[in-house]
């Protein structure tokens, strides 16, 4: 476990201080959302406004951590193995690079926003009933009213927050654990195809359609990857959050022209020794 921390401190954004600037550099009071059924009251006491952004933000903080932590760590994880298996013969590492950043930045997200909803809801809940309670200015049937219909309202603008930490994160880490397997992979006097092998015994074992091809991926396995940036997500409030939508179209053009390019120069490298 130690040694985990002391990993995660050497990561290029790992840690607790760079996952809560996430709330922390964005002005969260511009897109909290209060019903117009219950404006009235805040009308009558504006301070009350201050008090749920306070609330809100309180409620974020406490849930951002531990599931960025643990989504991250899944989806760079299996973002890293799968990597390693299918591009283990690939000499071009922008390819790898941006295979990684497809599959982790969707992985990461869609287990930060199953993993966050229900907890935040309770915990938005809670801290806008104390932080209500405590103006000593509405009476309490009011109160737990009001905390269920703004926690409901503001859901997706936390979920989205918790999203985007979650997708920056993984792909700065990701970067990092795939950067240390490529510096093996150029390690001097190594051929790459020995130093697979012996990293990975179990290759022999994979059944034939798993087992990783020299050269670039075959249309099929390449399909894999692109599709992560097709898999739909929940993303909402993507202006307070910024947009942690899944990749983009440009990332996945640059994977396929990595990939064509790849197949372009084997075919020149076949002809050349045919010739």
């Amino acid at each position: 476990q130690q040694q985990q921390q002391q990993q995660q401190q050497q990561q290029p954004g790992g840690g607790q201080a760079s996952i809560t600037d996430a709330i922390q550099n964005i002005n969260i009071a511009n897109y909290v959302t209060i019903n117009p059924n219950i404006t009235g009251i805040f009308q009558q006491y504006p301070q009350l406004r201050a008090q749920v952004v306070a609330a809100i933000n309180q409620a974020i903080s406490e849930i951002i951590l531990p599931v960025v932590e643990r989504s991250v760590t899944i989806a760079c994880i299996t973002t890293r193995e799968m990597i390693l298996k299918d591009f283990a013969f690939e000499t071009d590492e922008s390819a790898v690079k941006i295979a990684s950043h497809l599959m982790v930045q969707n992985l990461a997200g869609s287990l930060a926003l199953v993993t966050c909803k229900e907890p935040l809801r309770h915990s938005m809940a809670s801290q806008l009933r104390n932080a209500l309670i405590k103006t000593q200015v509405v009476d309490a049937q009011w109160v737990e009213q009001a905390a269920q219909v703004i926690a409901q309202e503001n859901l997706e603008l936390g979920c989205n927050l918790i999203e985007k930490a979650a997708t920056d994160k993984a792909l700065r880490d990701v970067d990092f654990q795939i950067a240390q397997a490529m510096e093996l992979r150029r390690t001097p006097k190594t051929p790459l195809h020995d130093q697979f092998i012996q990293m990975h015994n179990w290759l022999r074992f994979l059944p034939e359609a798993l087992r990783p091809k020299a050269g670039a991926l075959v249309p099929h396995q390449k399909r894999v990857y692109e599709d992560f940036a097709k898999l739909p997500r929940d993303r909402v409030a993507q202006q307070a959050g910024g947009a942690a939508g899944g990749p983009s179209e440009q990332a996945v053009g640059a994977f396929e022209g990595q990939q064509q390019q790849q197949q372009q120069k084997q075919q020149q490298q076949q002809q050349q020794q045919q010739q």
